[in-house]
């Protein structure tokens, strides 16, 4: 069992996988309407796995207004269902996602507030097209992953208004980096991780309109 922050998964594989297996990536999108939704964990089923696999994702949410993707790990199948645990402006709640289909929005039952919506994507952070979030997730990217110097580079397609947040998350969840720039307009900004060891991390970046959590892979 590997320990990623809170994600606990029976089976994962993301940058360091065998090229053997046939790996489906999944990338989770939540819009929130005129409330916040937080997902506190998701219950997968593939179809190749007799056991459920119990992802706990922390600080995957979206505020009143906004959309936020977080990238998933890689799995061996695309899941058959899940089901998710969820809070909207504290309430906590469930749903099943049965049976789960990729590119479709799911709108999650809520108490007296416009139901905010999740969908899934078979392709990392890719294919968001009708209703296009506000931060775009093809909009910011840090490279090089896996990173194998001292340094990160942040960078959108074009110069950007507002300010923007870098928080990095070992293991444990610990803050291990954070730095935050007053734009984006004098891209690409530069992180220095030099501190940092070999391992996995969460990222997540932050904007005006929205917030986006992955996952950095650091080898020296």
């Amino acid at each position: 069992m590997k320990r990623f922050g809170h994600i606990l998964v029976l089976t994962l594989l993301f940058a360091c996988c065998s090229q053997v297996l046939a790996l489906v990536d999944v990338a989770g999108i939540l819009e929130a309407g005129n409330t916040t939704i937080q997902v506190d964990s998701i219950i997968w089923y593939l179809t190749t796995s007799p056991f459920p696999i119990l992802e706990s994702t922390p600080g995957w949410e979206a505020v009143s207004g906004t959309y936020d993707t977080f990238q998933l790990e890689q799995k061996t199948n695309w899941p058959q269902w899940c089901k998710l645990f969820y809070r909207v402006n504290g309430i906590p709640s469930q749903f099943n996602l049965d049976p789960l289909l990729a590119d479709t929005w799911y709108e999650l039952p809520s108490y007296n507030f416009q139901n905010p919506k999740v969908r899934f994507e078979d392709t990392v952070l890719v294919g968001v097209a009708q209703p296009e979030s506000p931060l775009p997730p093809t909009r910011l990217t840090i490279t090089p992953n896996p990173a194998a110097g001292g340094f990160l580079l942040i960078n959108a397609p074009a110069p950007a208004s507002g300010s923007f947040r870098l928080e990095i998350y070992d293991l444990a969840g610990n803050l291990v980096y954070e730095n935050e720039w007053e734009s984006l307009v004098n891209v690409p900004l530069q992180a220095d991780i030099s501190s940092l060891r070999t391992g996995v991390y969460l990222t997540r970046m932050t904007t005006g309109a929205g917030r986006r959590t992955g996952q950095l892979v650091i080898l020296r």
